[in-house]
């Protein structure tokens, strides 16, 4: 896609070639990435610069941080929006129910 290319980009804030990326637990997991809402996000440069600082984000990292995000965020369509840049895809639905102790 050039410049001015047009790219669709839904509520989650994910564009077509998002939205079609998934990734299993173990890799999210492994890449310390978070999940908020099914969304998978590469927060691994991002946490330096993330408001409530670096350590609440990486104690939610390889882990479902839908809990935790609802608890601090009260508008979710603009923290997505906000993290659209880093976000990587959805988590695949078979792994959904998964979830792993540091």
């Amino acid at each position: 896609m050039g410049k001015g290319g047009k790219v669709d980009i839904d509520e989650s804030g994910a564009s077509s070639d998002q939205k079609h990326k998934t990734f299993k637990w173990d890799e999210v997991k492994q890449n310390k990435w978070i999940v908020t809402e099914k969304l998978v996000y590469d927060v691994s440069r991002f946490s330096r610069k993330q408001p409530g600082g670096e350590r609440l984000m990486l104690n939610h990292a390889g882990q479902d941080a839908t809990d935790a995000f609802l608890c601090f965020h009260t508008d979710m369509k603009k923290v997505r929006k906000y993290m659209s840049p880093i976000l990587m895809g959805q988590v695949m639905p078979e792994s959904l129910d998964k979830t792993f102790v540091k």
